[in-house]
């Protein structure tokens, strides 16, 4: 690798007998590969505002050229590839900084049992996170990431265990983090009944709850353009 250019932001390492001598069948590189970039291009999806990453049709262009990973490496050892993200613009690495950030993050909120996984994940990235798992039924006993981004210096393992969480999120209600922007336009202030739309400016109104001591903040926003982030369930 060459020491005058910036160093990748994922190295990925399958373990296990069939990487030894740090050799991995193509089909299961190519189904790696696959699922990681479809895995974050959901979590950049989710971060835009849309409601399901799943939902097919074109990308965003945002997406497009953002988050598309690139391997830059191949190491020598157990299998081991660097991957990074284009870097020809600097600026529009944000979206896919971030996204590959939070993705790494759910993976370790999985893998500790946290409740709620972090914005950007929806059932959508669930899916692709096991359909990777899928290689661990050959041969593969761990997929170790390391994140080497300004925000998130850390290695993370998808094992069989965080695989089998993941399936169990996914038969069950998704508890996530979520971030939408649209107007206030109705409040609903009955005690242990406290409920607010919000209308993004496309897509269909979200209806959120919240407790009695945001009522205040509620009311003087009314008819106003908002942010807000919490906790969602699919």
């Amino acid at each position: 690798m060459n020491t005058n250019q910036p160093s990748p932001l994922l190295i990925v390492r399958a373990i296990g007998p069939a990487t030894k001598d740090g050799r991995i069948a193509l089909q299961d590189l190519i189904q790696l590969g696959k699922h990681i970039q479809s895995a974050v291009e959901r979590v950049a999806r989710v971060l835009v505002g849309q409601a399901d990453s799943r939902k097919p049709g074109r990308k965003p262009r945002e997406i497009e050229t953002s988050c598309p990973l690139e391997v830059v490496a191949l190491n020598r050892g157990s299998f081991e590839i660097a991957l990074d993200l284009p870097r020809e613009k600097f600026e529009n690495m944000d979206l896919g900084v971030e996204a590959v950030e939070k993705l790494l993050e759910g993976i370790m909120a999985i893998g500790t049992n946290g409740e709620a996984l972090p914005a950007g994940y929806d059932a959508g990235v669930l899916h692709s996170l096991k359909d990777l798992g899928r290689i661990l039924e050959r041969g593969v006993d761990e997929i170790e990431v390391e994140s080497r981004t300004q925000r998130l210096s850390q290695r993370f393992s998808y094992n069989r265990g965080v695989h089998s969480r993941i399936v169990s999120r996914i038969h069950g209600p998704v508890t996530t983090l979520r971030t939408l922007e649209g107007r206030l336009l109705m409040a609903d202030f009955r005690h242990d009944a406290e409920r607010c739309r919000i209308h993004p400016p496309a897509g269909d109104p979200v209806v959120c709850q919240f407790d009695e001591s945001m009522e205040e903040t509620v009311y003087e926003y009314l008819r106003s353009f908002v942010r807000i982030t919490g906790k969602t369930q699919e």
